[in-house]
């Protein structure tokens, strides 16, 4: 799965996950890739194998102490086992590569930012966001039914302002919800003012990372937009931040997270580039939404 930035890919990784685990027999793997979140580089190959050999029995002093010998090792040992393998927030085919299981019963589910055409056997879903109506049922089901009801119209311009990407309806969601006596029309006053959207959705562990400037938030927003319809753009992004791992084996602690998942709009085919043209973004050219769609929101003016 690949899609920009807040389009929940990894969601609905982990409610696939959910609904195929019975299965796999050998149970479910998860993965943080750790290439897109503030802090850290990428996982490494080698350190992603040494916790998958673990979570498969192999003890620390076992474990190969090369790439390719622990590669080998981890084929050998998925050659015979009924198991899923979840990558989640990969960088590139280098990365992910050499953690694809061996066995002809198991299966991976990789999410990334940009798409891994290269990749054998291979199924492309490229993400987008959920429409008008999709996105206002989720928002209306996060945030309280009683104060949706009394401003609908409020309602409304949040939803529009969100972009239809999750993660800002969620964050819009949850900065109401810790401020019961604020109404829904301060909020959509507040990300209508280009000065505020970006504070206006920054909220606890959902916010982006305090120590990013709103310059650098800018260029990254810049560029997720950019991978929404542009797949074969270069993975490489413009802060230089990447993200935080943590594998574990898929059970309590992801409980929830895929039942509660609003899934994102996939959209086909995958493998045609769009045709360009100048945009209305204030950074230059941007993406064409093609014939008869809206421009994508400015991830900026929007998100």
């Amino acid at each position: 799965m690949h899609g920009p930035g807040g389009v929940g890919k990894s969601a609905l990784a982990v409610h696939v996950a959910h609904a195929v685990a019975d299965r796999f027999a050998d149970g479910v793997l998860y993965i943080d890739m750790r290439a897109a979140t503030a802090g850290l580089q990428p996982l490494p190959p080698f350190e992603a194998l040494g916790r998958l050999l673990r979570s498969l029995g192999l003890g620390s002093a076992a474990i190969p102490s090369t790439l390719d010998e622990a590669a080998a090792r981890y084929r050998s040992l998925t050659s015979t086992r009924n198991l899923l393998v979840v990558l989640d927030d990969a960088l590139d085919v280098g990365q992910v590569r050499p953690l694809n299981p061996a066995g002809p019963a198991c299966a991976v589910i990789i999410t990334s930012r940009q798409i891994m055409a290269s990749l054998d056997s291979t199924s492309h879903l490229q993400l987008t966001g959920l429409d008008h109506a999709d996105a206002t049922a989720l928002f209306v089901r996060i945030a309280d039914p009683g104060r949706v009801r009394s401003e609908p119209e409020a309602v409304q311009q949040i939803v529009r302002q969100c972009g239809g990407l999750p993660l800002a309806l969620r964050i819009a969601a949850a900065r109401l919800a810790a401020r019961p006596d604020r109404t829904l029309s301060c909020l959509a006053d507040q990300l209508a003012d280009p000065d505020h959207r970006l504070d206006a959705l920054e909220h606890a562990d959902v916010a982006s990372p305090p120590t990013r400037t709103r310059a650098r938030r800018r260029r990254v927003f810049h560029h997720d937009l950019a991978t929404l319809e542009n797949p074969g753009r270069s993975r490489a992004r413009p802060d230089g931040n990447e993200g935080e791992a943590d594998m574990l084996v898929l059970g309590d602690r992801l409980n929830g997270l895929g039942r509660h998942a609003e899934a994102p709009r996939v959209s086909a085919p995958v493998g045609t580039e769009p045709a360009r043209r100048p945009s209305r973004h204030r950074g230059g050219a941007g993406p064409d939404p093609g014939p008869g769609r809206s421009p994508p929101p400015d991830p900026i003016e929007r998100v």
